[in-house]
């Protein structure tokens, strides 16, 4: 892993607006290929997927930048745009709930911190983690202060590629 600034000097500065674009492209590739990653059983990948994924998406996000900057016009995807509008409405939470393992968490919008919220990019979490068929282990709920519907989140022994990051987030251990 490098940093954005020393990602921005090997791959993004001086390029053409179609070169960004195809490193958009492997970037997203590379976040793809993470995930799926995530689910096999017993990897062994140092550093861990879900930690690349978090550079990664950094990365697309400067690479996306630096190609809009070059006038090239980049339209969301569907994953993009879920993940935008829940960013969007993070100010509008009123409480986040977590039942986990028979244990059940709560933050209230008192004690958010809605910028490491988005760090953990959540908008992108799937709706069920289920893929063994077991019984939950788990589940997530947003509710927001305007009562639109609530953002739901669960699972059994699967868990979205930053949970390690959520549960710190929530003082979990």
């Amino acid at each position: 892993m490098i940093s954005p600034n020393s990602f921005y000097e090997d791959n993004l500065k001086g390029k053409t607006k179609e070169e960004v674009l195809s490193v958009i492209k492997g970037l997203k590739r590379d976040i793809t290929s993470l995930n799926k990653d995530l689910f096999k059983p017993k990897i062994n990948i140092f550093p861990n997927p879900a930690v690349i994924i978090d550079f990664d998406k950094e990365y697309l996000a400067l690479a996306i930048k630096t190609y809009t900057e070059l006038g090239g016009n980049y339209v969301l995807t569907k994953a993009e745009q879920k993940e935008a509008a829940f960013d969007n409405k993070l100010a509008q939470i009123e409480k986040i709930e977590l039942s986990w393992e028979g244990d059940i968490y709560e933050l209230t919008q008192d004690n958010l911190d809605f910028e490491e919220l988005r760090e953990l990019h959540m908008g992108s979490w799937k709706t069920l983690y289920n893929f063994d068929k077991k019984p939950l282990k788990w589940k997530l709920v947003i509710s927001y202060k305007d009562n639109s519907k609530p953002f739901i989140s669960k699972g059994s022994s699967f868990y979205p590629c930053n949970w390690e990051s959520f549960m710190m987030y929530f003082n979990i251990s």
